[in-house]
């Protein structure tokens, strides 16, 4: 009992000691994607103003003028007369409230996954909406903050967009299916399935941008289009900040391009799940989770851009992306009735803006409302979309590796396109859909074919040069495990597999020996077109591996796929 008395004196002796309790409140404690904690404040009584997110690191010691800098600039004046020591006793005092408190915090658009009392629970944000497929357990509420807090306002609905949109739609499947995939970047998550992003390829002025615009003004609610001008880790960690929907970015080509966009490619399809080594360390640490997927819009091909870049793709890209490339009218395949391209291009601008997110808003809403429901429908249905998805593209045959990736992305694309249909938010029909994408794969299928007869029919092809050699020197590569015995002439190389690369690294001057005056530049392009040699930026055809033992050391890599003939 008398611990009881004693417990509600401390408490009123914080609450009376807390020089901010009479201005503020606190909302609780999030983590952002980077894994540091925040502490959100909100003045009393207003509900315009932001809330003030207080990192917990300023609260250590050594770190007293930085907090109360911050605390000024954003407007924390209360502060103003009163010691830091006070100030940050009354913060902590708010972060042991926040402990207590199950609210969640939401600082992004997209879905979430929420820990309560009681498990997780599923959430989607949209345009500052909260739509839970089941409601929190008592005494949890969620308070979203930051990006989850911007809404926008559509000046039409979405009658009128299918009015004025829904032939140009069924007739355009390059238009539809990137709407389709802007769409389906919300869902991924919340169906486990694993993402796929989307490529448009072509000259300029051939409506890449166009459609880019129309898909985020229709689905997001913006037309925010970046454009690919980082550092690898600056354009990850840019994309690493957005939620589950789709990042459009524009000029994806030329030799600066080349690593940034394939590291990110892999990023999003494996949702960041790796370690980062920093060539100036000898230092991994994970990268940060990424949630959305891409829509890129580019001149060259993924392909063209690694060779120039002198990068390497393989498979492992290539399953994560799916390319479009122009129709008869650039990316447009039908006029519509308008007389040239340009004159449907300039309607798809000009009449986008009316109708900003007013498609998104509705599928994410309808979904989440029946998200279990979808989820089992998804496994009945999944196979018989995938059939007719291959009958449109007159396929019958079995894919296997990067295709049939693809194929199971683009199958959950057809489906999230279905669920649109039935809740009449697109005045479409399945068939549309399906053959849409059908279309669409079949002209994949069909660049993939060519592009392998053409390196088939190269006589003097250093592929198969190279895996005979590798083939007659088996005995001659050790484990990876094993690479203590470089050392000894004997050994030309090592065998490196992991979840993610299958590398058969040689040394150079062996390789050479190995090789002779086969190897040139015409050779290491066959390799890269082919996603067959991994090389490390800056460093010609040579790859770096860093070792156990912090060592590093140059090869030539050669992807273990070359030994499937």
């Amino acid at each position: 009992m008398n611990h009881s008395i004693s417990s509600i004196q401390h408490k009123e002796f914080e609450t009376t000691n807390n020089i901010l309790f009479h201005s503020f409140k606190p909302l609780g404690v999030y983590k952002n994607q980077a894994g540091n904690q925040f502490l959100v404040i909100q003045r009393l009584h207003s509900i315009h103003e932001e809330a003030i997110n207080i990192s917990t690191a300023l609260l250590a010691h050594g770190r007293d003028s930085i907090l109360s800098e911050y605390l000024i600039k954003n407007g924390v004046i209360e502060i103003l007369g009163h010691s830091i020591k006070e100030v940050k006793k009354s913060l902590i005092h708010f972060l042991k409230i926040s402990n207590n408190l199950n609210t969640i915090l939401l600082d992004q658009e997209g879905f979430h996954e929420i820990e309560t009392t009681e498990g997780i629970y599923s959430c989607f944000i949209k345009n500052s909406n909260i739509h839970l497929p089941k409601q929190l357990p008592d005494g949890h509420q969620i308070i979203l903050i930051e990006n989850a807090l911007r809404k926008i306002q559509a000046k039409n609905n979405i009658d009128l967009f299918n009015e004025k949109f829904h032939r140009i739609l069924s007739l355009s499947p390059r238009l539809l299916v990137t709407l389709l995939f802007s769409l389906t970047s919300y869902f991924y998550k919340s169906f486990g399935i694993s993402p796929l992003s989307l490529m448009l390829v072509g000259p300029t002025s051939i409506g890449k941008s166009i459609i880019q615009y129309f898909v985020g003004n229709i689905v997001k609610g913006n037309a925010d289009v970046q454009t690919v001008n980082a550092t690898t880790i600056g354009l990850h960690d840019y994309c690493s900040e957005q939620g589950t929907y789709s990042v459009n970015l524009e000029d994806a080509h030329g030799k600066k391009s080349a690593d940034p966009i394939i590291s990110l490619i892999m990023d999003v399809g494996n949702e960041a799940r790796r370690l980062r080594s920093h060539l100036a360390s000898s230092n991994t640490k994970p990268t940060k989770n990424m949630r959305c997927t891409l829509i890129i819009s580019a001149e060259k091909d993924l392909k063209e851009t690694a060779i120039e870049g002198n990068a390497t793709l393989h498979g492992g890209v290539s399953s994560r992306i799916f390319s479009i490339h122009p129709g008869e009218y650039g990316m447009f395949d039908e006029l519509c009735g308008f007389t040239q391209s340009s004159d449907l291009a300039d309607f798809i601008k000009e009449n986008s803006t009316m109708f900003s997110g007013v498609l998104g808003d509705l599928v994410v809403s309808s979904v989440a409302a029946n998200l279990e429901e979808h989820k089992d429908r998804f496994k009945k249905d999944e196979k018989i979309i995938k059939r007719k998805i291959l009958k449109s593209a007159g396929i019958d045959e079995d894919l296997s590796g990067p295709n049939h990736r693809i194929l199971n992305g683009l199958t959950f694309c057809a489906f999230v396109g279905r669920l649109t249909i039935k809740y009449c938010h697109l005045n479409i029909n399945r068939n549309d859909i399906d053959n849409a994408i059908g279309i669409l794969f079949k002209e994949l299928l069909t660049r993939s074919k060519n592009h392998n007869k053409k390196s088939q029919n190269d006589d003097t092809s250093i592929i198969k040069i190279i895996r005979n050699t590798i083939k007659n020197n088996m005995q001659k590569f050790r484990p990876f495990e094993q690479y203590i015995l470089l050392k000894k002439p004997s050994v030309i190389g090592l065998h490196f597999q992991d979840e993610l690369e299958d590398l058969y690294l040689i040394k150079p001057q062996k390789f050479k020996d190995l090789i002779g005056d086969r190897w040139d530049n015409k050779a290491f392009k066959q390799l890269a077109e082919s996603g067959l040699i991994k090389t490390s930026k800056g460093r010609g055809h040579q790859y770096q591996k860093r070792f156990p033992n912090k060592q590093r050391i140059n090869f030539i890599a050669i992807s273990g796929s070359i030994m499937d003939e």
